[in-house]
């Protein structure tokens, strides 16, 4: 739990997500501790709850919305994190580009952690974009679901939080990158 909360501060201390956005969660066996629903991820010591990783069970109605999406990352990956919030630049560029499509990141650092970045489609119900999110997390470390923010999932929490961090790093530097070049285009005659 100590992980979650310290993560919870991070995310949120690093403009991820607003305080009461969001979600983290971390598997223990058939057990997962995550966050509840509106809670302020920065302030978590009272609002984790630990729900079974596949059957529904009384504390279920207290975990995170996205607790479907949790539980269908942990069934199909490797991942003991999972980590969502909502950066300013990753929910903006998913908006300018279409689901199906895949940042490919202009920094070297992004280049190197991610190997680019796909959009999935959040125009869909939780439950439809639950096995969508788990095979693509299976392949990928971070995947934004358009309009709604970047899930990252991995072995340990600080890889998980770089993948986070990672993602709208890269976004916002396409983005204003993309800024420059519109700006240039638009003086030139």
């Amino acid at each position: 739990m100590r992980q979650l909360i310290k993560f919870g501060k991070k995310i949120v201390e690093q403009g991820l997500t607003g305080a009461f956005f969001g979600n983290v969660s971390r598997r223990e066996g058939d057990r997962i501790w995550i966050s509840t629903t509106g809670s302020m991820l920065d302030d978590l010591e009272h609002d984790l709850v630990q729900v079974h990783v596949k059957d529904a069970g009384p504390e279920d109605s207290r975990a995170s919305s996205d607790l479907v999406l949790h539980r269908a990352v942990y069934a199909r990956t490797k991942a003991h994190y999972v980590f969502h919030g909502h950066p300013t630049y990753s929910v903006a560029l998913s908006l300018i580009n279409k689901a199906g499509d895949r940042l490919e990141p202009d920094d070297m650092e992004s280049r190197h952690a991610l190997k680019g970045i796909p959009i999935l489609d959040g125009d869909v119900s939780r439950e439809e974009l639950a096995p969508v999110l788990a095979e693509t997390l299976a392949d990928t470390p971070a995947a934004i679901v358009r309009g709604h923010g970047v899930f990252s999932g991995g072995a340990d929490p600080v890889g998980t939080f770089a993948c986070l961090c990672a993602v709208e790093h890269a976004c916002r530097v396409q983005y204003l990158v993309s800024m420059k070049r519109s700006m240039d285009s638009a003086v030139k005659p």
